[in-house]
């Protein structure tokens, strides 16, 4: 599972937990978790992480979920509908995310496929 990253449709965590402790939590069990990276996507995303999860909307828990879920740099990405039920806004930082974490790390063409799908599924919903 340390080379997995899981993207749910409805993600789901402790609530009175932030998404920095959810990092820090991580970090303890995956040797490859790169905690500035999920800061790093958070400020992007302008998700607060000192903010508990609960009181995070569902785009700001959906693109946790996707910082968390490429903190480990995963050689797989299972991603179940996770933009479902998503603003516009949320959907579009969440596949722009995706797609550049695909472009810096080069993975193999089915997964290059799988972005394309998505990057295509994303210009749909978007009006791009």
């Amino acid at each position: 599972m340390a080379k997995t990253g899981v993207v749910p449709e409805d993600p789901d965590a402790p609530p009175s937990m932030t998404a920095r402790q959810l990092s820090a939590f991580c970090a303890k069990l995956y040797p490859t978790w790169d905690v500035p990276s999920v800061e790093a996507r958070l400020a992007r995303f302008g998700v607060p992480a000192g903010t508990p999860y609960r009181s995070l909307s569902k785009g700001q828990r959906a693109l946790v979920a996707l910082a968390l879920a490429l903190a480990s740099s995963p050689e797989l990405l299972v991603l179940d509908d996770p933009t479902l039920g998503l603003d516009a806004v949320a959907r579009r930082a969440f596949f722009e995310e995706l797609s550049a974490s695909w472009r810096t790390v080069g993975r193999p063409s089915s997964s290059r496929r799988t972005t394309s799908q998505a990057s295509k599924a994303w210009r749909r919903t978007s009006g791009s």
